[in-house]
């Protein structure tokens, strides 16, 4: 059987048949292709939040656990640090003459209590604002939009974010300089107030390099900072 140009071309496109009036009336039927018609909506979400939001702009630290650290050194740290100065500067009023410069040594020691005092304080105020994306989400779950934190929530953190940068700058210095002042003070402390023996020339020699390796050590971490 011979098939006509016709005949083939409607093989190789398969056509469903819908009916339309009344066959028997002599209306023909009207054949359209099988076409898959979608109806899935996507959820709308703010092209601006959903920019910024995966461009990075949380204000996350610098290393990730930069902030903890920090917290770690002014709650833990920092508060034993300043009793033990506090506790030195009571032996070095009790005994008098032990050191060849005893006003500035307890200088120094009340000080490094005072100043590593105030590290605790702003590692505080720290860890009050370092809060993470998943906070706001967990608190604030009505914030989200798509997936993604609308424009209060994310002023919200960003906010939070500049505070936390803030007081960790702040609890850094403080704690470098207790540390630095912490040194110096033990350093005149063992100079005695006669003259200095050979062995003695040891122990302030190794409590002048501790200063100054701590000294270098906070100058070049602010150096890789930047």
């Amino acid at each position: 059987m011979v098939q006509t140009h016709g005949e083939r071309r409607l093989r190789r496109r398969p056509y469903k048949t819908v009916s339309s009036g009344d066959a028997t009336a002599g209306t023909p039927p009207i054949t359209m292709p099988e076409t898959a018609i979608s109806t899935t909506v996507e959820p709308a979400v703010d092209s601006a939040v959903t920019a910024k939001v995966r461009a990075g702009t949380w204000g996350a630290p610098s290393p990730i656990g930069h902030y903890a650290a920090l917290q770690s050194a002014g709650g833990v740290a920092a508060p034993l640090l300043a009793g033990f100065s506090f506790t030195m500067t009571s032996v070095l009023l009790i005994s008098p003459g032990v050191c060849r410069w005893q006003n500035a040594t307890l200088a120094l020691f009340v000080s490094t209590g005072l100043v590593l005092i105030f590290a605790v304080q702003t590692s505080l105020w720290l860890q009050s604002y370092s809060v993470k994306p998943s906070d706001y989400q967990e608190w604030y779950p009505d914030s989200l939009v798509g997936g993604y934190p609308d424009a209060d929530a994310f002023q919200w953190h960003q906010n939070d974010a500049n505070k936390a940068a803030n007081y960790a700058r702040f609890t850094r210095w403080l704690y470098n300089l207790g540390i630095l002042l912490l040194l110096a003070a033990i350093t005149t402390a063992v100079v005695p107030p006669g003259a200095i023996s050979g062995s003695r020339y040891v122990v302030v020699t190794v409590g002048t390099v501790g200063f100054v390796a701590e000294l270098l050590w906070v100058f070049s971490s602010r150096i890789r900072r930047r």
